[in-house]
C-alpha cells in the first residue's frame, strides 16, 4: 500500500503564494513527478486573476458566513 502523498493539499497554497520559498522549491520539485498534483494546480491556476477581479463586498458575499466576512473586512482594512 503507498503512502499518503504529503505535498495533496498544497495546490491552493502554491497557486495563492503562501508557501515560503523552501516549501515552493520542495513543491515544484514533487509536480515534476506526481501528474494528480499537477494536474491540481493546472485546475487553481486562474483563481488568482479570478479572486482579484472582486470587490470586498463580492467576496463578502460569496463567503455567506458572518464571522468570515468579518475577518475578511478586517483584513481589507488592515491591508
Amino acid at each position: 500500500m503507498n503512502a499518503p502523498d504529503p505535498f495533496r493539499d498544497w495546490d491552493a497554497a502554491y497557486v495563492l503564494g503562501m508557501l515560503s520559498a523552501e516549501e515552493r522549491r520542495a513543491y515544484e520539485d514533487h509536480l515534476t513527478e506526481c501528474p494528480p498534483c499537477a494536474a491540481a494546480v493546472g485546475e487553481l491556476a486562474g483563481m488568482p486573476g479570478i479572486l482579484s477581479r472582486l470587490s470586498a463586498d463580492e467576496a463578502t458575499a460569496l463567503l455567506g458566513d458572518a464571522e468570515a466576512a468579518r475577518a475578511l473586512a478586517d483584513a481589507d482594512l488592515a491591508g
